[in-house]
């Protein structure tokens, strides 16, 4: 089901919320999974989401890459590995856009919605997107200085 992109300043005190560990994969958390695939595909521009996006302290991401919506649950960066400064946008802070530095990539550990321990390594594009949303789950909004506004 389709759900609200909270934002920001209206949602802070959701929004600044650390999200908490996933303990089981079970019916629940599989329909906020789907929740928040829908959601996302609802969107124009996103390419990922976290629960707390829509309302829950939980620490899941979707992210749409190669074509597929990739599921992390319990992400963790385990290594970085250069900087870069890149231009970014967030569904939670609609129609502004702003510079963040950024691990040029990242190795990153996490469970599926399928239960399976995986990891990640990857660069560029994708990179930015599990550094943004892994800073949703630790409640950092993405307030920045403003460049520019659509």
């Amino acid at each position: 089901m389709v759900k609200e992109v909270l934002t920001y300043p209206k949602n802070k005190d959701i929004l600044t919320q650390k999200s908490e560990t996933v303990e089981n994969i079970d019916d629940s958390i599989l329909a906020i999974i789907q929740d928040m695939k829908d959601t996302l595909h609802n969107t124009k521009e996103g390419v990922g989401i976290s629960a707390i996006q829509i309302g829950v302290a939980k620490r899941i991401c979707v992210i749409h890459y190669n074509n597929e919506d990739l599921v992390l649950i319990n992400p963790e960066i385990t290594r970085k590995r250069g900087e870069i400064t890149s231009y970014e946008g967030c569904l939670s802070v609609p129609d502004k856009y702003g510079f963040f530095q950024r691990a040029q990539k990242v190795w990153c550990e996490y469970t599926d919605e399928n239960g399976r321990k995986k990891e990640l390594s990857d660069g560029g594009f994708i990179s930015r997107v599990i550094q943004h949303e892994l800073d949703h789950l630790d409640g950092w909004c993405v307030v920045f200085d403003l460049v520019k506004e659509d």
